[in-house]
């Protein structure tokens, strides 16, 4: 590779593939203004390429912890779909994929939780600053699927 060039990929497409909403059972019961706790969120991220390596994608899903003292339980997923630019060729595909899909998708992630969340009786939830390389380093080639449990420090 080419470090004095882009990288040779181009975003094929990006999309919210899923999203899942609700208050706990409990969260009616406690005043409007509760404080959301730092709560555990789990990370689940999946990528692959095809046998040519010319088209891959990438899929992070962010989900709330469950619990009793769980506010929400929310669950969302983001898709990227990429294309090896045949005309300007430096990355390889699977190691985009595998190194900076999951860094790609946070942006989107983040916010979406944070417009869905803030719709709640309790406020926004954010995801907070995440060693994102932590979770790639788990994520092996040959394994379609990687899942980090983030906690607050």
């Amino acid at each position: 590779m080419d470090e004095t060039r882009e990288p040779g990929i181009r975003v094929a497409q990006v999309y919210m593939s899923h999203a899942q909403f609700a208050h706990s059972e409990h969260s009616h019961a406690l005043p409007a203004d509760t404080a959301i706790p730092a709560g555990n969120l789990a990370i689940n991220f999946r990528s692959g390429v095809t046998p040519d390596a010319l088209k891959g994608f990438v899929a992070v899903r962010v989900e709330s912890a469950s619990g009793d003292s769980a506010l929400y339980q929310f669950s969302v997923e983001y898709m990227a779909f990429f294309e090896a630019d045949p005309d300007r060729p430096n990355l390889d595909l699977r190691t985009f994929v595998q190194l900076n899909g999951a860094a790609f998708l946070f942006p989107f992630l983040r916010e979406a939780v944070a417009n869905l969340t803030q719709r709640g009786r309790f406020g926004p939830v954010w995801i907070q600053p995440t060693n994102l390389s932590r979770l790639d380093a788990q994520h092996v080639p040959g394994n379609d699927e990687t899942t980090e449990k983030l906690s607050p420090e």
